[in-house]
């Protein structure tokens, strides 16, 4: 039985999820090297990929949007940086 069987509600629980991350990294996060980040998108994506794979694509849906969150922190940061 899967953690989140609404992929509505899962939907709405990865947007909520991104825009707290994305606003936690803005505000506390002065600056992530880009190894970091790269790093940390793969092991999220891996695991969201595995998650998925066994049936909880809801689970895999909020990993997304944490690692969506921290592309737009990266994304943030390279064009107010310049």
């Amino acid at each position: 039985m899967p953690i989140l069987a609404d992929l509505g509600t899962a939907a709405l629980i990865a947007i909520v999820v991104f825009l707290g991350a994305l606003g936690f990294l803005v505000v506390f996060t002065d600056a992530t090297s880009k190894a970091r980040t790269t790093a940390f998108l793969i092991g999220v994506g891996a695991v969201a990929g595995f998650s998925g794979a066994l049936g909880e694509v809801g689970v895999a849906l909020v990993l997304v949007g944490v690692a969506a969150a921290v592309l737009a922190n990266a994304v943030f940061e390279w064009l107010t940086m310049r």
